[in-house]
């Protein structure tokens, strides 16, 4: 097992330092790759300074061939298990230990009279490792994560051992929403592939690329400890989509591949409330 992170970097975060910290930070090291399709002199000094590898997509930006490349460039340098970091996101120290026991273990994490018990199998058939995660601020502050419960409560099949290696448990979890926060996943590109997203969303390429991975042998293990921050801030491309009008089209269509038309606008309408949440969080 090779596992690198991978930080998919764009124009000039201000938090891309803190993420880089955060990686290097790790008990159990993986190796660290910048990819961007905007170099600029800011991330090469930013690399130089922390002797990372840099790659260059030319091209126009997209999120799907921007994530593709850092998945086909860790694989092209031996990878067999990525992680696309996400440059305004923060890792707690234990993320690639755990994670990658996860994997090599088909452990499983739940929380039991106040502390966390990992059970371990010997599955070894797993296709996607997430985590819960917890939302900060500009200032790293906590705030208030009711999105991310809403997440955990959609996606209690991934914590149960006879549904998340089935089609039917997996897509469970993402029938009703986007429960897996995205800057938490490891592919195993063994069972996933190199060229995980196929399709040109902006606020559900993940949740997209998840649905067509469900259809595929693997588990989807989730390690129900917040192990990543997710930072929320108007720059961000969540944000964006979200001012833009993207985000309530992209879900309509999500839910239609589960539930068919007259049922997705059902659900569209209950679920597009959750946007609220987000901004909810932003505030506080």
């Amino acid at each position: 097992m090779k596992h690198i992170f991978v930080i998919s970097a764009y124009g000039e975060s201000p938090y891309l330092e803190d993420c880089l910290r955060s990686l290097l930070a790790q008990s159990d090291r993986s190796d660290i790759f910048v990819c961007t399709s905007t170099p600029s002199p800011y991330l090469h000094a930013i690399t130089e300074k922390y002797d990372l590898p840099y790659y260059i997509r030319n091209g126009v930006s997209s999120l799907k061939d921007d994530w593709n490349f850092c998945v086909e460039t860790a694989s092209a340098h031996g990878a067999t298990h990525v992680t696309i970091a996400h440059q305004d996101d923060v890792y707690d120290p234990d993320f690639a230990r755990k994670v990658k026991e996860a994997f090599s273990k088909g452990s499983q994490t739940h929380k039991k009279n106040g502390r966390y018990v990992t059970l371990f199998d010997d599955s070894g058939d797993t296709a996607v490792v997430c985590t819960r995660a917890r939302n900060i601020n500009a200032l790293d502050e906590e705030i208030n994560g009711g999105a991310e419960k809403v997440k955990r409560l959609l996606r209690w099949p991934l914590s149960v051992e006879r549904l998340n290696g089935t089609r039917f448990g997996k897509r469970l979890a993402l029938s009703l929403g986007n429960s897996v926060p995205c800057p938490t996943c490891t592919y195993n590109l063994n069972l996933c592939g190199s060229r995980i997203f196929r399709n040109d969303y902006r606020f559900v390429i993940d949740w997209a690329a998840l649905e067509e991975l469900s259809e595929k042998p693997g588990r989807f293990v989730c390690i129900e400890e917040p192990l990543v921050s997710i930072r929320i801030h108007d720059g961000a491309e969540t944000a964006r989509t979200m001012r833009e009008g993207i985000r309530e089209g992209e879900e309509a269509e999500m839910f239609r591949r589960f539930h068919g038309r007259p049922a997705s606008k059902l659900l569209g309408f209950f679920y597009k409330n959750a946007g609220g949440v987000y901004k909810k969080d932003k505030e506080e």
